[in-house]
């Protein structure tokens, strides 16, 4: 029980919601994806490391559009910089894990081009009942995708898939439909006010 409970309107059950920032952008993506992806390319060398830091650094340069001269080496919590880097890693990744030379890396990167559609979805600022149910279908195509990349390392597997966050993304669309469009609750906006403040 809590006391909340009994005041109308300040059940704090319903306050909560999906933050694309602390969700996505650090959690899933920084925290985790991120990550495992970085130690598959360290698997297939320092050749590989150095391909995909060329090619973020020769990434075209686009307006609200962070540019990195290389990520294989960074770590940080900037959830803004996070979700610039995710944004470009299935291009810059794309020709180093491929399915002849590393079949897991290759499935991770799947469920990566996945995840990204389904941010994509999330993030819209605008949606209709047509936006929706892509959203919901690529969550579905996400699970799928997550779970035959774990399936994949088999004996391998070190890390447990079955966390908050993950489980977060599964609350996004019910929030959406409930609250309306992600901005509403994102604390994304808020992110840049941190630097003053330090």
């Amino acid at each position: 029980q809590n006391a909340l409970w009994e005041v109308d309107n300040s059940d704090p059950h319903e306050t909560l919601s999906c933050d694309p920032l602390h969700v996505n952008d650090i959690g899933n993506w920084g925290n985790h994806l991120f990550g495992e992806l970085k130690a598959h390319v360290k698997a297939l060398g320092r050749e590989a490391e150095a391909k995909i830091d060329k090619q973020f650094d020769a990434f075209p340069r686009w307006r609200d559009l962070n540019h990195f001269k290389s990520i294989m080496q960074i770590s940080f919590s900037d959830g803004n910089k996070l979700r610039d880097i995710a944004k470009q890693m299935l291009y810059a990744a794309q020709n180093v894990l491929r399915h002849s030379e590393d079949p897991v890396g290759y499935a991770l990167l799947q469920c990566i081009g996945s995840y990204l559609q389904l941010t994509m979805y999330i993030a819209l600022n605008v949606h209709t009942e047509a936006t929706l149910a892509a959203g919901e279908a690529e969550l579905r195509v996400f699970e799928t995708r997550l779970h035959a990349y774990i399936n994949t390392q088999g004996e391998d597997l070190t890390k447990n898939w079955n966390f908050p966050k993950v489980h977060a993304l599964t609350h996004a669309f019910p929030d959406i439909h409930a609250k309306g469009a992600a901005c509403n609750f994102s604390t994304q906006l808020n992110e840049k006010q941190h630097g003053p403040l330090k």
